[in-house]
């Protein structure tokens, strides 16, 4: 509510209907101040910083319009109401245009109309006020998260590399044997981790292991992994000559160390040990999934075998299990990250589909990138494409434009080429564009709905309306400097029945990076929290 003490000053060249006003006001519990021109009306507002001001347009020496524009240019938020006689609708619009809060039409009938105006106007303009220390603490915390940040970036840098130095070499091959790797990680450290090494003369070692969880924790593990396995080998070799081992010691070996150091983390993993004397794959199995695949001349099939996961159970054993070697094979060892990747709305459903991924791949890393970025990456995309889309429609010259589900990157270039069909129509009044049905919306998108914005205003000199209804979209928007832009309301408007999905829009990289820098850098001019947050990404781009 508006604080019970606000000071209203009115003023109007009416001395009985200016008295009138202040009368009523002043009984309804508020403060009022009286003036009976334009600069005189100025000088009280100059000297006493009333909390809103309600005057008339037509007065001598200074017009209401002119005293409107002044008040503005003083202090942006103070509320105006102009109470006017003369019923010209051009002088509402252009008094509306130039910030009023209301304007209500002489003789008022019932002054508890105008009490309500000032409550509503007094309690926007605390709700602004409220909205800007907001921002202005959000955009501290945003430069002190941003220093933070840094440093963790310089932190998570060095990590990085730690991990890129743990890696084997890739490709590497040994005695007719090559071997080869690729990680993709979701996060800048990965909690996934491959090795292969030569145990001895005629013993070559692998292993491939997936931390559970995420970030440092995880990439910490990977790193015990490594010191783990390297010291049993060491320790294995002192007394000068490797003993027998079977791959299943291993994993018992790193369960009972993570066990230990009591780190909360445990590893899916799988390793394996090629005896090239007898052509013989030892290996054992820790809870990890998909099994091994082995790839031959006749198509590709899984491994056998099962165990639990390596760190968890106290009580967990691990089977050795030893397979005959093909004269020519192929083995590929992937993470359950490929699962997300695969066809299929069951675990067994995409568990089928990977032997005949291999066998399109030709059991090579070539042919499985080859197959991922062709095949599966349609895959991965669909979900994105179904979930979200575009609805347009124009109507008398007003378009509205309806975001529907996770709007992303993939409809971009068809929100663009819409916004530009919009700016070149001769009949253009007005833009609606309704986000009831929007579940969330990336910052590309944003961009484009800026840029939007930005024409709106070059075009007609009026922002653009954007309804939503979901506070956290609401509060995205705020933060992003949305409401200086455009004019935001939450009661949903009649959606007209024309609208219909934007068509798709197939272009090349390089375009759609360009769009993608465009959005961006107009995002960065909204503010300076946007500046900052997307400098980095900016930078990126541009250098790409």
């Amino acid at each position: 509510m508006h604080k019970p003490s606000a000071t209203l000053l009115i003023i109007d060249d009416d001395d009985v209907v200016r008295a009138s006003l202040a009368a009523y006001l002043d009984d309804s519990g508020f403060r009022v101040l009286q003036a009976g021109n334009g600069p005189q009306g100025m000088e009280l507002f100059e000297s006493e910083q009333p909390d809103l001001v309600i005057c008339d347009l037509r007065m001598p020496q200074m017009d209401g319009l002119e005293l409107i524009r002044q008040i503005s240019e003083r202090q942006l938020d103070l509320p105006v109401i102009v109470v006017s006689g003369a019923g010209v609708m051009s002088d509402a619009v252009e008094a509306l245009r130039l910030g009023a809060a209301d304007y209500l039409i002489k003789p008022l009938e019932d002054l508890a109309m105008l009490e309500h105006s000032v409550r509503r106007a007094l309690d926007r303009s605390r709700l602004r006020l409220e909205n800007r220390r907001y921002r202005e603490q959000l955009e501290t915390a945003n430069r002190d998260l941003q220093a933070s940040l840094h440093l963790l970036q310089e932190d998570q840098d060095a990590g990085r590399q730690v991990q890129m130095n743990m890696l084997p070499v890739t490709p590497w091959s040994v005695d007719g044997f090559d071997f080869a790797h690729q990680i993709i990680p979701s996060l800048y450290l990965s909690g996934d981790f491959v090795d292969y090494f030569r145990v001895d003369e005629r013993r070559i070692g692998f292993y491939l292991a997936d931390v559970s969880g995420h970030g440092a924790s995880s990439a910490f593990v990977t790193v015990l992994l490594k010191f783990m396995t390297t010291r049993l080998l060491y320790e294995s070799r002192r007394g000068g000559t490797l003993r027998e081992f079977k791959p299943s010691e291993v994993l018992d070996h790193i369960n009972r160390g993570l066990i230990n150091c009591k780190l909360g983390k445990h590893v899916t993993m799988l390793g394996g040990v090629i005896d090239q004397e007898h052509d013989v794959l030892h290996y054992s199995i820790g809870g990890h999934l998909p099994m091994p695949v082995l790839y031959t001349g006749e198509g590709a099939h899984y491994l056998e075998g099962r165990g639990l996961p390596v760190g968890l159970f106290v009580e967990a054993t691990y089977q050795n299990f030893e397979l005959k070697l093909p004269e020519t094979f192929s083995l590929t060892l992937l993470s359950d990250g490929i699962l997300d990747l695969l066809p299929g709305d069951t675990l067994k459903e995409k568990e089928s589909a990977l032997p005949g991924l291999i066998t399109d791949a030709g059991g090579t890393l070539d042919g499985l990138r080859r197959v991922r970025r062709y095949r599966l990456a349609g895959v991965e995309q669909e979900p994105c494409m179904s979930t979200g889309r575009i609805q347009f429609a124009e109507m008398d010259g007003t378009f509205v434009l309806k975001f529907i589900g996770e709007i992303r990157l993939t409809l971009c270039s068809a929100l663009d080429a819409t916004i530009e069909k919009i700016f070149s129509s001769r009949n253009f009044s007005s833009i609606v564009i309704d986000l009831t049905e929007s579940r969330s919306i990336d910052s590309t998108t944003l961009g484009l709905l800026a840029k939007l914005s930005i024409l709106s205003r070059q075009k007609v000199g009026m922002l653009p309306t954007l309804v939503t209804t979901h506070p956290d979209i609401t509060r995205l928007l705020q933060s992003m400097g949305f409401d200086q832009v455009f004019n935001i309301v939450d009661t949903p408007l009649p959606c007209p029945e024309c609208l219909a999905d934007l068509p798709s829009q197939d272009q090349s990289e390089e375009v759609v990076k360009a769009k993608v820098l465009e959005a961006h850098r107009i995002l960065m001019s909204l503010n300076e929290s946007n500046r900052e947050a997307f400098h980095d990404l900016v930078t990126a781009l541009e250098r790409s």
